[in-house]
């Protein structure tokens, strides 16, 4: 399953959970290097950010009269962020029909295209709670001191996390 983001190209799709591998209870990824913070709220906050990256750069043509002012109103934004959006206008007084002028970015209504975000949040949180387990699992694995109990446990709760992933992901 691929869920691609708005306005994204295939190398910013949002991709699969990594294939588990139940005889270690560990998951298996492309690459061996995992971010420090594998939080749900984390995790939700990247995909907001990566969806607004990805969202285009809205834009109105200037017409007789306008002012950035004007055009602000009118799009519900300050005068100060469509300034922001616009750095190219040295002299924000002056400006010219059939100009340009760029307009704040937004958060997209939904994260995924075509998916509502009540649907794909709780695959990104259980992504995130799977990831986070597998990170203390490999700490466990790493420890130079081997507790087999906790070992066990932390292998049993990634186990876990990722049937979750499959089972939100899937349903």
């Amino acid at each position: 399953m691929r869920m691609e983001l708005p306005g994204s190209a295939a190398d910013t799709a949002v991709s699969p959970p990594p294939a588990h591998n139940p005889s270690s209870g560990t998951a298996t990824t492309e690459s061996a290097a995992s971010p420090s913070d594998t939080s749900p709220t984390k995790a939700w906050a990247d995909a907001v950010a990566q969806a607004r990256t990805n969202t285009p750069q809205p834009s109105v043509k200037a017409k007789p009269g306008d002012t950035l002012t004007g055009i602000a109103r009118r799009h519900s934004d300050t005068l100060s962020s469509v300034e922001k959006a616009n750095p190219r206008i040295s002299c924000p007084n002056l400006i010219h029909p059939g100009e340009t002028i760029y307009l704040p970015k937004k958060t997209p209504a939904q994260i995924v295209t075509g998916v509502d975000d009540s649907q794909i949040k709780p695959i990104i949180t259980a992504m995130a709670n799977a990831n986070s387990a597998d990170q203390g699992l490999r700490s466990l694995q790493n420890s130079h001191m081997r507790n087999e109990g906790l070992l066990s446990d932390a292998q049993a709760q990634s186990a876990q996390d990722w049937s979750t992933v499959e089972q939100t992901t899937f349903s």
